[in-house]
């Protein structure tokens, strides 16, 4: 089964770094409740929960070069959460250009991401990049050979 700790460690960094320089807040994995009722457990929650958000680390094509429709899948359904989050600002934070282009294209030219979701391209310091990249193209591997 593939590695999974690169994804959290990139998760913790963009929780403990990116987003309290972004937003001036500290944040963290956190229940939210939800406007429906119910509550659900988000990547990334400002203490105060006025911003909410998930964080996503996939890429967009698959190693054969077609688009990983199962991963596009994975931030809607995130989504759909994160627009039903009882809070004052949303966001995704996408770690890898070919994803965050792709969602930006949903939000900009087809409208499937509401206006009010902010998308933020994450740049990740090299060495966690290097990492994470490694841990995809094994996790990659290992599903080719399945």
């Amino acid at each position: 089964m593939a590695d999974t700790s690169a994804q959290a460690d990139v998760a913790r960094w963009v929780c403990d770094h990116f987003l309290p320089e972004r937003y001036a807040a500290s944040f963290s994995r956190q229940r939210v409740p939800l406007t429906c009722g119910g509550d659900h457990s988000f990547a990334a929650a400002s203490e105060d929960g006025k911003i909410v958000g998930t964080i996503c680390t996939a890429s967009a094509s698959r190693s054969s070069g077609g688009l990983a429709v199962g991963r596009l899948n994975k931030v809607r359904a995130d989504l759909y959460f994160l627009v039903l989050a009882d809070c004052e600002r949303r966001f995704i934070a996408v770690t890898q250009p070919i994803m965050f282009e792709l969602l930006r294209i949903e939000q900009q030219q087809y409208h499937r991401i509401p206006g009010h979701v902010e998308l933020i391209h994450v740049t990740l310091p090299s060495d966690l990049r290097e990492r994470l990249l490694k841990a995809q193209e094994e996790a990659s591997q290992e599903v080719a050979h399945a």
